[in-house]
């Protein structure tokens, strides 16, 4: 059994790692290739590409990857038709994948589609996806409903977040562990995976820090980006602890949390720690995405998005200042009614987002797909 993966962006290397290991439950004996980052690696993938930092947020960075996209578009064509997969998973990352499987219509490969694109939004429609992919796995309900309506095969498997966030210990605990004072705030930050992201929202993040008294800071750091590149942005008088990436048990130690907009949010979400989205960025990516997406939906943070409703504050570009994120973070690190409105919508969200089960809901539709499991295997979220 030959499994093919292609993944983009770090949210995409977990999610294609997490799968990989999936797989390799279910059909020890499968081979497993793809293009992807280092967690992909770590799960057994052999990786033909590294991909995890061929995402792009605006026309300039877009425009400058391009020529790169293209030739890896192309090396990928040619390597699944000379040596076909049982089955072609791609993950997430519309703007690549899509194309991708556009180049690769009329090959022949059996192929399923995890995470399709704008899966969020409960008014995209199914575009050409049906003539694209034999089947779907989609982490929103709605999603699954839309694509069916055009005649695909799409499963809603649940959102693979619920398998990730799956806290091992108390928050006390993790207080316990970290030595976190009581008497002082602790703030999460959560400055993104993309080297812009960096660029654009740690120093502002770290100044809102520095205006609460005498903070604790706990910071995640995205494997894609390594943690030399983020201590060197770090003001060596603040008081910082380092997470690898979202460390969930460590994460929950916080009171509040300032966070980039993106998959994040809905992780730091399913930790239940209240927060402040944020998004600042090149002027061209602002009006060409975050202008765009918040006119069409009315939010970009994903908990806003899937509640319908401003859940957590969302501070974007000029408004994105040290004063106006310290401002919005302060009543969430106190016991008070903004904290516990967050809380209990995070609640609802959670249990938006199925049961769990995501991930070996979607390795056992690609098994079925490629042939290696009776149909309907996959259950339903």
């Amino acid at each position: 059994m030959y499994i093919f993966l292609v993944t983009g962006e770090p949210s995409g290397d977990l999610h294609g790692a997490h799968l990989a290991a999936a797989l390799r439950a279910l059909a020890p004996d499968c081979r497993l290739r793809g293009a992807g980052g280092p967690r992909m690696a770590a799960a057994g993938v052999e990786l033909v590409a590294r991909s995890e930092h061929w995402g792009a947020m605006g026309i300039p960075e877009a425009l400058r990857k391009v020529p790169g996209l293209l030739w890896h578009k192309a090396r990928l064509t040619r390597l699944l038709t000379a040596d076909p997969p049982d089955v072609l998973v791609t993950v997430d990352f519309g703007a690549f994948n899509v194309r991708l499987l556009r180049g690769l219509r009329g090959a022949g490969l059996k192929t399923v589609y995890y995470i399709p694109p704008g899966c969020w939004s409960r008014t995209r429609p199914a575009g050409d996806l049906p003539s694209l992919v034999d089947a779907v796995a989609t982490p929103f309900p709605w999603s699954a409903a839309t694509l069916r309506a055009a005649g695909m095969r799409a499963e809603w498997v649940g959102h693979p977040i619920r398998d990730y966030c799956r806290l091992t210990i108390f928050r006390e605990e993790a207080r316990r562990a970290l030595g976190l004072d009581d008497r002082r705030p602790t703030v999460a930050i959560v400055p993104g995976s993309r080297r812009a992201e960096l660029r654009h929202l740690l120093p502002v993040f770290l100044a809102a820090a520095r205006r609460l008294p005498a903070p604790h800071v706990l910071l995640t750091v995205a494997p894609s980006l390594g943690e030399a590149a983020v201590r060197a942005a770090v003001p060596s008088d603040l008081d910082v602890r380092y997470l690898d990436g979202m460390d969930y048990d460590r994460l929950q130690a916080a009171d509040a949390a300032l966070v980039t907009s993106g998959t994040a949010t809905l992780e730091v979400a399913c930790a239940g720690v209240p927060m402040v989205v944020a998004y600042r960025a090149s002027v061209a990516a602002y009006l060409q995405y975050l202008l765009l997406l918040r006119g069409r939906l009315g939010h970009i943070a994903l908990p806003n998005i899937l509640a319908d409703a401003p859940v957590v504050p969302e501070l974007l570009q000029d408004d994105a200042t040290p004063d106006a994120l310290a401002a919005a973070l302060t009543p969430l690190l106190a016991d008070a009614p903004a904290r516990h409105a967050q809380l209990a919508a995070f609640a609802r969200i959670r249990d938006s987002l199925g049961d769990g089960g995501a991930v070996e809901n979607t390795a056992r539709l690609v098994l079925e797909v490629a042939g290696a499991l009776p149909k309907d295997s996959a259950s339903p979220a």
